[in-house]
């Protein structure tokens, strides 16, 4: 009974209907009360290999629930304006992350993390940070540019490419090594991409 609740029960939580726009089938903008800002959202076939297993090897560690991973995250940015204590905060967002595990594919998981995630510089969703960073779409991102982007997303201050390029260019590196260890991409074609500026 108290399982069926937990996992069921919707009423006290946020709209998922709302989620379901940040996994669009068509490029767009839009706003989010909780994000605070206008974000560029990309449908699915926009998040390309370099950048799903740029945030794959820099978010994902073996061994771990990638869905629940993902959903987790989500369920984090979905409680903004609420007054609950923190106790009574973490279980709506470990019931809202069980809700968006059912709701969604894992891929759709991902593309909605990839649109509402801080990226730091006021700048929320990859298609954001990309044009903000390197005035181009997520989909044409090169591996050295998808790896800096994700190296964003574990400290987006300190690890600023504005604030701190040697800094970004160390994370930056330390995910094509990631990305390499994780047989994304060849040695060959780490080394290039860890060669190449940091931006243009």
């Amino acid at each position: 009974m108290l399982a069926t609740w937990f996992y069921s029960y919707s009423a006290d939580l946020p709209e998922l209907q709302q989620v379901s726009s940040f996994a669009p089938a068509a490029a767009g903008i839009i706003r989010d009360e909780c994000l605070g800002s206008q974000v560029m959202i990309i449908p699915q076939w926009q998040l390309t290999f370099n950048l799903k297993n740029a945030i794959d090897a820099a978010e994902i560690r073996n061994n771990t629930d990638t869905a629940g991973y993902f959903s987790a995250q989500i369920a984090r940015t979905l409680f903004c304006d609420s007054p609950d204590r923190p106790l009574q905060r973490r279980l709506k967002e470990m019931r809202a992350a069980a809700q968006l595990q059912r709701k969604f594919t894992v891929e759709q998981l991902m593309l909605i993390y990839a649109n509402r995630v801080y990226l730091g510089n006021g700048v929320t969703g990859v298609e954001s940070a990309s044009h903000r960073f390197f005035g181009k779409s997520a989909s044409e991102l090169t591996v050295a540019e998808a790896a800096m982007i994700a190296g964003l997303l574990k400290s987006p201050a300190a690890d600023s490419p504005d604030a701190h390029p040697d800094r970004a260019t160390k994370r930056r590196d330390e995910v094509i090594e990631l990305m390499l260890a994780r047989g994304f991409i060849s040695a060959e074609e780490a080394f290039r991409a860890k060669q190449s500026a940091l931006r243009d």
